[in-house]
């Protein structure tokens, strides 16, 4: 503010700021008046009276409705919300924590307001670093992959419940401000450890898919000619079990969905049920296939099809079907 406010301005000043939360400091500033006394004897007035909430020495709220991150923030500065605080809202965490945890160049635990709040000493140079901190209002907020990496920089060793919702590259990005060896190692290991789960993951759909496209394509085989269901896609399925994947009945995904969309398949699966080679089996299969009759096409799947759907059935289905399987076939002798 240029000038100091006029009788009767002072209070307007403060409420037409988009600040919710005020340090004497900050009236000082607002209201252009270089003595601090003054200005804390006119908000503890404005306190007295109901005009203004006072939180603690020193500091003042519009009203009940204040930010208390906003409070927690100016208390001591610089500051910036991070940690559990950070982790619970993006779901990294799961434990619900009522306190609010701080970034701070201090450690130190307080109650205000009946809301505990928790500061965390970091180095000089870690808390001066801006590099994934957003100001969101008049709040200063850790980004969730700079909380997560406060974290660690605090605490050896710490469990998080879910860092599926990191960015990591993000992560990596902001690692290197904390010049810390044993937390770019602990990052790593994390990091790695979250890769294993997802290959983990990855190799076991990998491996399901496979063996369920072997026994849906021995399926088909010997029921080809009964019925069609097993060439294309229907609503429902159920996976019996027998030997791992033994049969498929009312399969959502068949033989053409899963040629179309070059599924693995488990060739010892195959040759074990069909007690020839793979290469041999896929072969019955297009001969097989070339035996269907047109009218048999839709025995036991017309149900589940809507018109066009029977009408691409009766037209393309077969042709298809054996298409992709001779595709198949023909990549085998590459």
């Amino acid at each position: 503010m240029d000038k100091k406010p006029t009788k009767g301005e002072y209070l307007e000043v403060l409420l037409r700021s988009p600040k919710t939360v005020f340090s004497i400091k900050d009236v000082v500033l607002l209201w252009a008046e270089e003595r601090e006394r003054r200005v804390a004897a006119r908000l503890n007035k404005y306190a007295k009276v109901g005009k203004l909430v006072r939180l603690r020495r020193g500091f003042y709220a519009k009203d009940k409705n204040y930010d208390r991150l906003e409070l927690a923030t100016r208390i001591y500065t610089p500051s910036y919300i991070s940690f559990e605080t950070v982790l619970t809202r993006e779901g990294i965490n799961f434990q619900y924590y009522k306190t609010i945890f701080v970034a701070s160049y201090i450690t130190r635990e307080i109650e205000v307001d009946k809301q505990n709040i928790s500061y965390i000493r970091m180095k000089d140079y870690v808390l001066s670093n801006t590099t994934g901190v957003e100001q969101k209002g008049n709040v200063a907020i850790a980004t969730k992959e700079r909380a997560f990496l406060d974290r660690i920089y605090i605490s050896k060793d710490y469990h998080f419940d879910n860092l599926d919702a990191l960015d990591w590259g993000k992560v990596f990005e902001i690692l290197p401000i904390y010049n810390n060896k044993r937390m770019k190692k602990k990052t790593r290991e994390y990091y790695k450890n979250i890769n294993n789960g997802e290959l983990i993951k990855k190799q076991l759909s990998d491996k399901i898919k496979e063996d369920m496209f072997a026994h849906k394509l021995m399926a088909m085989l010997e029921r080809v000619g009964k019925t069609s269901r097993d060439i294309y896609p229907v609503r429902k399925f159920d996976i019996a079990k027998n030997d791992g994947l033994r049969e498929l009945s009312n399969g959502v995904y068949d033989v053409w969905y899963f040629l179309k969309n070059d599924w693995p398949i488990n060739k010892e699966i195959v040759e074990r049920r069909s007690g020839v080679s793979f290469k041999e089996a896929l072969q019955k299969c297009v001969q097989e296939m070339e035996k269907i009759k047109d009218r048999n096409l839709l025995v036991g799947l017309g149900e589940s099809l809507s018109d066009s759907q029977k009408d691409w059935a009766r037209a393309k289905l077969k042709s298809e079907t054996i298409f992709l399987l001779k595709a198949r076939l023909e990549s085998l002798s590459h």
